[in-house]
Parts: structure tokens; sequence; C-alpha cells
């Protein structure tokens, strides 16, 4: 915009018949959206979409389905006479009222920093790096909040969760067997898990645990005495899962505002078995674990406020809409206390 130095003009909304001005509370600004879209969980080791991937919801209000697990698994008569009807079936259903969640985070970028950039004509945009560093919060915000969900007792059936003490612990690789009870979780669940997901201080044990080790080189040491490292792709094969997915992001327990920022693992000393598959939308059939319903994508808005600094600041606000929640709690199986708490 010719003589301006921020990314607003901070005259009053809609001054005179400006059409950038609509005189709505800020205005989205699509080049800065296509930048906090282009920001990745990947980039910041942050697994949400592989655990509660994301369909759209019909709107903020709406309702999505959990089913009644015995029902899928009833046999009928599929038998049809020369001149008789198609037997007919029902599912057991539940409609759930859902509603998504407004989640935003504002960040201001002071008019003065956008002058020092534009005289020394640098590559550096304040904008972009605003934006870039409010969706990075934001993704580690429905992390948390995902890990929270899936690390919930109360997520899962009764019959689907497990927690783990003293010698069961895969902490103590002479006495637990984390491959024997992750192998017969999954023959307990109702269908098949495709996914293992495990913080980092969990993987770091089970990655080197004799058991895993003698399952994946057979050397012969046996399972207790087996020395070294496997991999994530080894220890699908052997689990009989497509993946493993390890939680390594870290969140502050500080309180605001106290010194001494204390952090700790999102994901802390959980094992989840898991079927996790992207679904259509809050009626859609497929069993997956858990799912985040969206209503509003990511996008950035902005506007002006003339109070702090010299020049005042234009405040970048990203903001989002979202639901996260679990749907079939036959499709997933928790381990708590797996190994001894950082």
């Amino acid at each position: 915009m010719s003589g301006m130095t921020g990314l607003y003009d901070p005259r009053p909304r809609g001054y005179g018949q400006d059409p950038r001005f609509s005189g709505e509370p800020y205005d989205i600004v699509p080049r800065l959206t296509q930048v906090a879209q282009a920001v990745m969980p990947q980039d910041y080791d942050l697994i949400f979409e592989d655990v509660c991937p994301m369909a759209k919801a019909p709107g903020k209000q709406f309702k999505y389905t959990t089913f009644k697990w015995d029902e899928f698994f009833d046999v009928p008569d599929t038998r049809i006479g020369r001149v008789g009807a198609a037997p007919r079936v029902s599912f057991g259903s539940d409609d759930t009222e859902g509603e998504c969640v407004n989640h935003g985070i504002e960040d201001e970028v002071p008019r003065e920093d956008t002058q020092v950039a534009n005289a020394h004509q640098t590559n550096f945009e304040p904008y972009d790096v605003a934006v870039e560093g409010v969706t990075g919060l934001m993704l580690l915000a429905r992390e948390k909040r995902v890990a929270t969900l899936l690390t919930t007792t109360s997520s899962y059936d009764a019959a689907l969760r497990m927690p783990l003490s003293g010698g069961s612990m895969w902490s103590a690789p002479a006495t637990s067997s984390p491959v024997k009870v992750i192998r017969a979780a999954a023959a307990k669940m109702m269908v098949r898990p495709n996914i293992f997901v495990c913080g980092k201080d969990v993987w770091t044990h089970l990655s080197q645990h004799p058991e895993l080790v003698e399952a994946v080189t057979h050397s012969g040491a046996g399972k207790v005495n087996a020395a070294g490292v496997v991999s994530r792709e080894a220890a699908a094969t052997v689990l009989e899962v497509d993946r493993v997915v390890v939680g390594d992001a870290w969140h502050s327990t500080a309180k605001e505002g106290q010194a001494d920022r204390m952090l700790k693992r999102v994901w802390g000393n959980n094992a989840m078995l898991l079927r996790s598959v992207p679904i259509m939308g809050p009626r859609d059939r497929r069993p997956s674990f858990a799912s985040t319903f969206q209503w509003r994508q990511r996008a950035v808005g902005a506007y002006y406020d003339p109070r702090p600094g010299l020049d005042g600041c234009d405040i970048v606000k990203v903001v989002e809409s979202v639901l996260e929640t679990v749907r079939f709690k036959g499709a997933g199986y928790l381990w708590t206390n797996v190994v001894p708490a950082a």
C-alpha cells in the first residue's frame, strides 16, 4: 500500500468509501492466512493429525454419531425368497450434540518494526514472523487438547485400558513383556488397530527393551539380554500395526508470569493402540477412535491498535473453530504409567 508503513491505514473503520474497511471487527488477510495454513504440525513434531484426523463439520453446532458396537457383529439371515423382501437391519447409534470451540491467539507488530524493515529493504517480514509464531502456539494448544483427550481413561471402554506398575512397567526389562502385552491387547479390540502411539519417554524405553530387540534382530541373546535400539518401522512390523507414532512435543507447566519455566512432555508416560483413519463427516460409519471436526479453518485477521509504542501496532489474530472428540471407544486401548514419570 503506497505511503503506508504498516499493514493497515490507522483511520477508523468505514472511513470514507475505502473498500478495505468493511466495518467488521477485523479484516481477514488472505496472504497471512496462507502463511498460517502453510505451517504444518510436522514442523513442530506434533502428531494430532495422525491420532485425531480432521473432518468437516456442517456448522458450528452439529450432531455426530457414536455407535453401539455389538450391533455391528450381529450376522443377519441374508437369504431372500423368490418373491420375498430382503431382510432389513438398523444400526444402533446415538446422536451426540457437538459444538466447535473457537480458538485464537493475537500478536502485535509495532509499526516501528515495519518502518525499519522497509527502510533497510531486508527479507525480514514482521507480519509473517508474527503469524508463524502464533500459529505454532495454536498447533501446540491443539496437540495438548488431543493428548489430554486420548490419555483420559474415560475415553476408553473399561476392558480396553490398563495401568502399569512395578515390574510390569516397560522400564523393567527383566520382568515386563511389552510385545506380548501389546499384541494381546490388539486381540481384544473390536477392530484392528493401525497405529501404536506413545510419548517420547515411553519410546526411549520400548525401543531398547530386550524383548522387542530380540523379536526384531533374532540375535539369540534372549528377551532379557538382547541389546540394541529398534527403529519405528521394525517395531511396527512386530506389533502388527502400520506405523509407530511418537509424541515428541513439550509444554510448559509453569503458571503465567512464573520465572521458572518448567517443561513437561505433552504425551506423558502413556501408550495407546488406535484405529485412526480419516472420515468424511459426522455421520461416517468407518471405525476411527477419535476425530477432529472443523467448522472454520485456520485464518488470520488484523486490526490496528494506536495505543502501544510510538506509532501503534498492527495486531495479527490467528483463529480457528474445531472440536476434538472420541467417537469409537472400542477402537482404542490405553496403557497408563508405562514408565516412571519424568
